[in-house]
């Protein structure tokens, strides 16, 4: 079999049974996710490779939200018989060209450094694939997932870069909202924020929303900027925030987006 030989189409509802036979022979937390994923956001962005009737592998695409067309990588599996064979690479490639006549900028994909006690590190070979096709590192948030298991974010440009315009201080208030746990992770929560008024949440405000964390047996709490809100810097500092990490060009070419992590224990 050579890769031209398969076949890359968007997701229809009679794969998705197949599909997640084989996200689930690698990681049954992927399972979960994916399968509501699915069910909750659709097959929009969603693609498949096919090997004669069989479904063989599975990718896509979600934008994210409140961005000039920044995307994150879905669900990217291989069946486990074809590995080996170029066939994610392909995958990859094909996805890419679908995102550039979409006048897609910027992609990003989320995974983790997680060694499994039989299997080793299950993640090496998808982190090794990004790599070769242009992916870069960007961010790591260590012990994210669980102690022990980080975070890694990676980014790929698939536009060339415009040169940015100088940033006026973005002057609209910011209001603290609610607190989740983060989806996958282990006690890791994000704190939810809006734009509002002309007012910024103080440092009182913020513990207030961590002793809320405290209470709910956080680990870490993380929370998120565009780069111009800079009035959030003297409140995260005084409350005892660290920044840890930058998404570059994320919401547009030229505006980043700042995270900042609480470690609690």
């Amino acid at each position: 079999m050579q890769p031209s030989d398969c076949n890359f189409r968007p997701m229809k509802r009679r794969h998705i049974d197949a599909v997640l036979k084989i996200i689930e022979a690698h990681d049954e937390d992927d399972f979960e996710y994916a399968r509501d994923s699915y069910e909750h956001s659709g097959r929009s962005g969603q693609y498949v490779l096919m090997y004669e009737d069989a479904v063989i592998g599975v990718t896509g695409h979600r934008r994210a939200p409140d961005t000039d067309n920044t995307f994150w990588l879905s669900w990217t599996y291989l069946d486990a018989d074809y590995r080996g064979r170029k066939l994610g690479k392909l995958m990859l490639e094909k996805l890419f060209d679908i995102l550039k006549q979409k006048e897609a900028r910027k992609l990003f994909v989320s995974t983790s450094d997680y060694i499994d006690p039989q299997r080793g590190s299950i993640y090496l070979d998808a982190i090794n694939l990004y790599k070769s096709v242009g992916f870069k590192e960007e961010v790591v948030h260590p012990d994210y997932y669980n102690p022990g298991e980080s975070q890694l974010i990676y980014g790929l440009e698939l536009q060339p870069v415009q040169p940015a315009t100088k940033r006026a201080n973005n002057k609209r208030g910011i209001v603290l909202e609610e607190l989740f746990e983060i989806g996958e992770t282990e006690n890791v929560y994000a704190a939810d924020w809006c734009f509002s008024g002309r007012k910024c949440f103080t440092a009182d405000q913020m513990k207030r929303l961590l002793d809320d964390a405290r209470e709910r047996n956080a680990r870490s709490v993380f929370i998120s900027f565009p780069s111009d809100v800079r009035k959030v810097f003297k409140p995260l500092e005084e409350s005892g925030f660290q920044p840890c990490g930058i998404l570059e060009n994320y919401f547009e070419d030229g505006l980043h987006e700042y995270q900042f992590r609480y470690t609690i224990s």
